[in-house]
């Protein structure tokens, strides 16, 4: 059945079943990596304290990348989980607004 037009027809078991397999990329290795190259000496070279500088800007780069990451899937998956309650809720509501069929007089 199709749904009249301005209005949605879903399945809200699709909906949920789709925001509960969202899953966070784990970056504990790009994380660790990040930390203990950071750490690293310059070697003595002129040039190390560049490339160190340089290398400590991209480490702070990625970690606010993934941490941003980790957020955007958080706020996703409660959009995703959010839509499937409202829809959930309107249908509810819809259906009591329903006639029963039931004469009154």
């Amino acid at each position: 059945m199709s749904a009249p037009p301005g209005h949605i027809n879903g399945r809200i078991s699709a909906m949920r079943d789709f925001a509960e397999q969202l899953r966070q990329p784990d970056f504990t290795a790009v994380r660790a990596a990040g930390a203990a190259s950071a750490q690293g000496a310059s070697g003595g070279m002129a040039e190390g304290t560049a490339f160190g500088t340089a290398h400590t800007e991209a480490v702070t780069k990625v970690e606010a990348f993934t941490t941003a990451v980790d957020q955007g899937y958080t706020a996703y998956k409660g959009l995703a989980v959010g839509a499937a309650e409202e829809y959930s809720g309107q249908d509810r509501d819809s259906a009591r607004q329903m006639p029963t069929g039931e004469r009154t007089g």
